[in-house]
């Protein structure tokens, strides 16, 4: 498997680069992983998958050699999402919802909301991997008192923490994911999901795509909005399940003379941009 390393772009210039792309390459890249699951049970909404990226073209790619690429998918009622990678670059899963009466397991990129009736409101801790700059945030707490004022606290994203929940029968919002250019256009990514409520107020998801909590009568969580932005679910109402978190992404952008491909390749100014929405391989 080949060194990624990180330069400034005067040391392109060192290595003799030039348009015909015979020499190594940089590239930006943004890796998101799966979002985790809503929690059941008037449960916490799933963490935004772990957010990585930089902000412009330093990672080194060698021409004609090839790069892994691992799309994680978003996790399930009260699970945990998949991580994602580009070679050497991985993403940390988004943690699941908590649910009633269950200690929270739900640390991740960011992590899942607490669910109702747990000593402390037992909500996932974010930036699971370690990095710096964080790949995410913390979970909302949720109620500590179970039925009937039960309410679980908000998943967090990739900007923000989740709120916990506000006050008896309200749950908290997720936090809201973070926005980035690479595509092309500005858009938001990995927001957390909202908390699930018993019966009254349900949180609601994260900007970038998290989805909203659900309440009774029988109203499950909502899946995240938006495919492949690595968002989490929103909690489910009482008696019923989270709904889904997205699958992640991966996109990497380069200067279009450097060569290079794989995914879907759309092209900005001077750039070449490849989205990659399921695993795949980019060669260099």
């Amino acid at each position: 498997m080949p060194l990624l390393t990180t330069r400034g772009a005067s040391s392109g210039k060192a290595f003799g680069l030039t348009s015909g792309g015979k020499g190594p390459y940089f590239v930006q890249y943004l890796v998101i992983a799966g979002g985790g699951g809503g929690g059941s049970n008037a449960g916490g909404g799933g963490g935004a998958g772990g957010f990585r990226t930089i902000s412009s073209k330093t990672m080194e790619i060698t021409p004609k050699l090839t790069y892994p690429v691992t799309i994680g998918a978003g996790g399930g009622n009260d699970a945990k999402g998949n991580p994602s990678s580009f070679n050497a670059i991985n993403s940390t899963a988004g943690g699941g919802g908590g649910q009633i009466n269950t200690p929270a397991e739900k640390n991740g990129g960011s992590g899942g909301g607490g669910g109702q009736n747990v000593p402390g409101g037992a909500a996932g801790t974010g930036n699971e991997g370690g990095y710096t700059p964080s790949e995410g945030n913390n979970g909302g707490t949720g109620r500590t008192a179970g039925a009937p004022t039960a309410a679980g606290g908000g998943g967090g994203g990739a900007a923000q923490a989740g709120q916990p929940e506000q006050a008896p029968n309200v749950a908290g919002t997720g936090g809201n994911g973070s926005p980035t250019t690479i595509s092309g256009s500005n858009v938001t990514y990995a927001g957390g999901g909202g908390g699930g409520v018993r019966s009254g107020t349900t949180g609601n998801g994260g900007a970038g795509g998290g989805g909203n909590g659900g309440a009774n009568p029988g109203s499950s969580g909502n899946p995240a909005t938006v495919v492949n932005s690595g968002s989490g679910g929103g909690g489910g109402g009482e008696n019923t399940p989270g709904g889904t978190g997205a699958d992640g992404v991966v996109i990497i952008r380069r200067l279009t003379a450097s060569g290079g491909s794989g995914g879907t390749q759309t092209t900005s100014g001077s750039d070449t941009i490849s989205t990659f929405t399921a695993t795949g391989i980019y060669t260099g």
